[in-house]
């Protein structure tokens, strides 16, 4: 039985909380309180597994909550913001979070999850501190289970840190590990890879991908103050000084022992950040193999290759029909021939559009082929080659080893390793210019939905078929009719689906909401609206 305090400030909100938990029969409301004085010694006095506070109740805040949670270590506490907004006196509160328009089923598994997370604080009371909240996290998400952290925790040895035994054992990856952190606030998660200077606010996604100049936000001169070698084995990197202070990027920013070292050697007092440790390397990389980086797609400028293609094509024609039509030039032709020319420079601009849609199409489904020949020729000629036999070239293909996960494309075919369509023929290659794994940003995909039952199925199944891995799905609801149930079915771990309780704001609400819970990891947002699937 899990015994609940309520403190709740309106009755009309009590009334409705306590027919929620009086769905589940192993809940029981052991007191209901309208102030924080009173909620403090009514929890005193009866220890319940679990204090469920309102965030309109006068008196209450983070610091209470602090001192009540070192006091009563047994009882969880479960904090119901007032707005979808993070509260400022709660954040540092050791409290669960419900949003104010959860679901009855969402309420009673935040209640659950934070009986258990107490029980599980309990029993790893013996763990450092600043380590408790992330294993938690780890717990919660299903990342690990516990007799996994039991496991872990046996071979732990005082002379390394906890991050490596769980990464050495295969519990996690760094990548997971370093979320983990940021979610509990141990140091915010940055992303350490350059991002190309704009020269406008809006600039087309072609100067985009092919901007000289790219914005590395690590200071090569700050990340040489520590030798490379030794920035590679603490798995840190210095992003940034200012007199005697800096900032370091840390892919386990709980290693104080690397933190310390770090210190030592600059002669800095530094302020951590986290950071996947692939950007670490990468930023020691740049640091130290020369100044600039490199853009991250090499594409030259259509314009300007455009215009002299074009230029070159009309150059031509024109010459050709100049000699064709010599005879015709005569005075009393001119003005025909006039006019036949005007025509055909007019056929040939409208042509460059149909070429251009022919090339975009070709582009999309086969890659670029004319590099992807050229590659396998510089591949074949570097091996000392000469062609490869049809049976040879499919060897090298499976020699770089298929994808991990088994990814395949919209049409079927196998991906390697890099993203890219195990085949022999160059002209069937596609994602050539597909960054590696390991480096593709986070995407946050958003969508406000309004009664779209109709369509609803289709957008999703849109949103969740991208030849991607890293990205989510969040879906804003302020449907009233049964879009609601058709999206329960489309929760999972990559799809999260948000219910307002009012449409304020409209779609730009929704929107604004959905950046709110975002992945903090996110680099890149997308947003889908309903309109663009047919009814």
């Amino acid at each position: 039985m899990i015994r609940v305090l309520v403190a709740e400030g309106h009755p009309a909100s009590r009334e409705d909380l306590r027919a929620v938990l009086a769905l589940d029969r192993e809940v029981q409301v052991v007191g209901e309180t309208l102030d924080g004085r009173s909620t403090l010694e009514l929890a005193r006095k009866l220890h319940p597994d679990l204090l469920f506070v309102d965030g309109s109740v006068p008196g209450m805040g983070g610091l209470d909550a602090g001192a009540l949670s070192s006091e009563l270590p047994e009882t969880g506490i479960v904090f119901l913001p007032p707005d979808p907004a993070p509260h400022e006196a709660w954040l540092g509160a050791p409290a669960g979070r419900v949003a104010k328009d959860a679901t009855s089923d969402e309420l009673l598994h935040a209640i659950r999850t934070a009986v258990s997370a107490t029980a599980t604080r309990q029993r790893f009371g013996w763990i450092p501190a600043a380590w408790r909240r992330p294993i938690e996290i780890l717990l919660e998400s299903g990342t690990i289970a516990e007799d996994q952290v039991d496991a872990a925790l046996a071979e732990y040895c005082r002379e390394e840190s906890l991050a490596d035994t769980f990464i050495s054992g295969g519990l996690t990856t760094q990548r997971e590990l370093t979320e983990s952190l940021e979610r509990a606030r141990v140091a915010p998660l940055l992303s350490l890879s350059p991002y190309p200077e704009l020269g406008a606010a809006i600039a087309p996604t072609e100067a985009r991908l092919s901007s000289a100049h790219l914005v590395d936000p690590v200071d090569p001169i700050a990340a040489r103050r520590l030798p490379i070698e030794l920035g590679r084995s603490l798995g840190v990197v210095i992003i940034a000084t200012s007199g005697e202070e800096g900032v370091v990027a840390m892919a386990d920013p709980l290693d104080e022992g690397a933190l310390a070292e770090a210190e030592r050697r600059t002669q800095l007092r530094l302020f951590r950040v986290a950071a996947p440790v692939e950007h670490v390397q990468d930023a020691l990389l740049r640091a130290w193999t020369g100044p600039g980086t490199r853009p991250v797609l090499a594409i030259p400028d259509p314009s300007l290759r455009s215009a002299a293609v074009f230029g070159a094509i009309s150059a031509g024609l024109f010459a050709a029909l100049a000699f064709a039509l010599r005879a015709a030039l005569a005075p009393q032709y001119l003005f025909s021939v006039l006019a036949l020319c005007c025509g055909l420079f007019f056929f040939l601009y409208a042509l460059k559009y149909y070429v251009t849609s022919a090339a975009v199409i070709l582009l999309s489904l086969f890659g670029n082929p004319l590099s992807t020949l050229a590659r396998r020729v510089t591949e074949h000629g570097e091996s000392g080659g000469g062609n490869l036999a049809p049976d040879e070239s499919n060897g090298a293909d499976a020699a770089r080893g298929a994808h991990k996960e088994g990814y395949r494309t919209l049409r079927g075919e196998p991906l390697d390793a890099i993203g890219s369509v195990v085949v022999s023929d160059p002209w069937l290659r596609m994602g050539e210019l597909r960054l590696p794994a390991e480096q593709q940003p986070f995407v946050s995909v958003h969508v406000a939905l309004y009664n779209e039952a109709r369509v609803v199925d289709r957008l999703l199944a849109a949103c969740t078929s991208f030849d991607y891995k890293s990205y989510e799905v969040i879906v804003v609801d302020d449907s009233t009719d049964e879009t609601t149930a058709l999206l329960e079915r489309w929760k999972s771990s990559q799809v999260r689906v948000i219910h307002r309780s009012s449409r304020k704001g409209f779609k730009g609400g929704a929107l604004q909401e959905a950046l709110r819970r975002m992945n903090p990891r996110t680099e890149y947002v997308l947003i889908f609206d309903a309109d663009f699937v047919p009814p």
